[in-house]
C-alpha cells in the first residue's frame, strides 16, 4: 500500500509542476543600443606575392651530433622495410622522409659523406642523425663514435621532376645506399639518371 502512495505522490508533484511552466514566451521588442554609421573605407593597394623559386637541390642545414650503429643490427629490418647493411651509406633520422639524400659534414675535419635516410631512430636528444658504420667510416668517426656535424638536405624523397628521374641501383664503391656518387652539385655524392 505504501508503494502505491509513493507513486501517487510523485505523480501529483509532477502534475503540479507543469502548472508553473509558462504557456508561451513573452516577446519583447529589441532595439539596437548602438547606432550604425557608415563611413567610407579606403581601398588598399593589392601587392602581388612574390613567387618562390626552388632550386632542385635546395639546401637546409642542421647542426648537432652524429653517431653510428652497425654490426649488431646487420640483417635486421629498418623502419623503411629495407634490410640493414652496415657497409651501405645510409642513416637514421627522426623526421626526414625515407629516401632523402643528406650530406653529413664533420664540422671539425670538413670531411663529408652523402647518406640516404632509410631508418628512424637517434636515441639521444643531443644527436641529430645515426649513420651506418660504412658512412661513419667515410666520415672518419668510427673511433670517436660521435662527432659534431652539419646536415644539408640535398634531395628529399619524391622531389624528382615529374617522376622523370630515379636513383641508379649500382652497388659500387662510393655509393649512397645503392646510388652512384658522381653528379650532385658541389660534391661527388649521388647520381640521378633517366629510367631506361
Amino acid at each position: 500500500m505504501l508503494r502505491y502512495l509513493k507513486m501517487d505522490l510523485i505523480a501529483a508533484v509532477v502534475a503540479v509542476g507543469t502548472f508553473f511552466i509558462p504557456q508561451r514566451a513573452i516577446q519583447m521588442p529589441v532595439t539596437p543600443a548602438v547606432q550604425v554609421v557608415s563611413t567610407p573605407v579606403a581601398q588598399a593597394n593589392i601587392v602581388p606575392i612574390a613567387k618562390k623559386t626552388r632550386h632542385p637541390f635546395q639546401m637546409m642545414a642542421n647542426l648537432g651530433n652524429a653517431s653510428w650503429y652497425g654490426a649488431v643490427l646487420e640483417g635486421h629490418r629498418t623502419a623503411s622495410g629495407e634490410t640493414f647493411r652496415k657497409e651501405e651509406m645510409t642513416a637514421a633520422h627522426r623526421t626526414l622522409p625515407f629516401g632523402t639524400l643528406v650530406r653529413v659534414v664533420d664540422v671539425k675535419s670538413g670531411k663529408s659523406v652523402v647518406v640516404r635516410i632509410n631508418d628512424r631512430g637517434v636515441l639521444f636528444p643531443d644527436r641529430i642523425i645515426d649513420l651506418s658504420s660504412g658512412a661513419a667510416e667515410g666520415l672518419g668517426i668510427l673511433r670517436s663514435g660521435v662527432a659534431k656535424v652539419r646536415l644539408e638536405i640535398l634531395k628529399k624523397a619524391g622531389d624528382t621532376p615529374a617522376g622523370k628521374t630515379q636513383a641508379t641501383t649500382s652497388k659500387t664503391e662510393g655509393s649512397v645506399g645503392g646510388a652512384s656518387t658522381t653528379d650532385l652539385p658541389g660534391t661527388e655524392t649521388a647520381s640521378l639518371v633517366a629510367p631506361q
